[in-house]
């Protein structure tokens, strides 16, 4: 335990630069590790969530070194069957990403975290994998991690995926799908989650050469099969969620803080 003591401050003052990314650091570490070649993430966010998430795509196959700045990904277009159970800590973006690419491997792959992961809903994506082919199921038969997926690849066809759950369930599709073996409609029947969180999905998507043709306001989407991933060198942009925190407090101190790594257009 930290004891944290708050004492009242007039007045800020500083410059400091945003933290990286979350978001763009799992997406750029799962695309990434599809591309056959080298990428490179600069300026990574590397927390728990994120390492999770890398150490689920090593065992997916992928080569990752952590550097200072963040990682270097030697990726594989082809997962490889992981050789023990991926455990995704508390990381619900780690779970719902590297679910549909287990399907790609050959054989059976188990997912699980810690114990408020396993709370977690999973039945939705399960489920619309299950109408492309894929085997999966929750191993306890309530729809929440541990999850079995049993490899062989996607077939493709049409997948139904409700949107009001999580928006995660609709990225993993995204990641898994361009490599099944017939183009995916994958439709989304209620108002889509965290739309914002799609749109990085799709930017990611694109940097790494992967198409995407989404429709209807993100209800639909549309993925050719048998694509490849390319590399690519990625420098992620700063979090406004977490840099919300010191904006708020200049704000309400009526101070001047300079807040540094956050791009005026940004799909956050």
């Amino acid at each position: 335990m930290t004891d944290l003591i708050v004492r009242k401050t007039e007045e800020l003052e500083g410059t400091i630069q945003a933290p990286p990314s979350k978001a763009y650091t799992h997406r750029t570490l799962i695309a990434s590790s599809l591309a056959e070649g080298r990428s490179t993430i600069e300026n990574a966010l590397i927390c728990e969530d994120t390492v999770a998430t890398a150490e689920a795509c090593s065992m997916l196959g992928a080569e990752i070194r952590e550097v200072k700045s963040g990682f270097t990904v030697e990726g594989t277009p082809k997962p490889k069957t992981p050789e023990d159970v991926i455990h995704c800590r508390d990381s619900g973006s780690t779970i719902r990403f590297a679910t549909p690419v287990c399907a790609l491997a050959d054989g059976i792959s188990v997912l699980t975290g810690n114990e408020g992961l396993r709370r977690r809903p999973m039945e939705p994506l399960l489920a619309a994998l299950r109408q492309l082919g894929v085997r999966c199921y929750s191993a306890q038969a309530d729809g929440r991690p541990p999850v079995v997926v049993f490899g062989g690849g996607i077939g493709g066809g049409v997948s139904s995926i409700r949107g009001d759950v999580s928006s995660q369930f609709i990225s993993g599709l995204l990641f898994g799908t361009p490599k099944a073996e017939s183009d995916t409609e994958i439709v989304v029947t209620t108002q889509l989650e965290s739309k914002p969180y799609v749109a990085v999905t799709l930017a990611v998507l694109r940097d790494h050469g992967v198409e995407v043709r989404p429709s209807s306001g993100y209800r639909r989407f549309t993925v050719p099969c048998g694509q490849d991933y390319l590399p690519f060198n990625h420098t992620i942009e700063g979090d406004y969620s977490s840099a919300a925190f010191l904006l708020a407090a200049a704000s309400i101190t009526e101070s001047q803080v300079k807040i540094t790594g956050l791009p005026k257009e940004t799909l956050q």
